[in-house]
């Protein structure tokens, strides 16, 4: 059984055709997305492809959308905190992502090099 929280990077791989992207999120048994990884996604995708493609991005990963709790944004905070103590610069959307990997004890799907050497990471390219 193999569960992902995937980052808008992983996403956006899987939709431009990203071999190595698309085995991962086809064969896992669940994955999960989050509001600010989805606006990302909406944002990145009508920038690059209008609003027509973008729509239809949002729509492929929506279903995906888990619901985020005060806690959850007050610990992704404190998280990005601390790794940014750590010289490592992460956005707010990837800080709740790998918020909500960890305390689901999942992989965060992601190609961001800033989480390549951290726990419960999947690194893809």
């Amino acid at each position: 059984m193999v569960e992902y929280v995937v980052d808008t990077y992983a996403a956006i791989e899987y939709l431009n055709g990203n071999k190595q992207c698309i085995a991962k999120i086809n064969g896992a048994t669940k994955i999960y997305t989050n509001q600010f990884m989805l606006a990302e996604l909406y944002f990145i995708s009508l920038k690059r492809n209008g609003e027509e493609i973008a729509n239809r991005h949002l729509a492929a990963f929506s279903s995906h959308c888990e619901s985020l709790y005060e806690t959850d944004i007050k610990e992704a905070m404190k998280l990005r905190l601390k790794l940014k103590n750590r010289k490592l610069d992460i956005s707010y959307t990837d800080s709740i992502g790998y918020h909500l990997a960890l305390k689901k004890n999942i992989k965060f799907l992601t190609g961001d090099s800033a989480f390549e050497q951290l726990p419960n990471v999947e690194f893809i390219k």
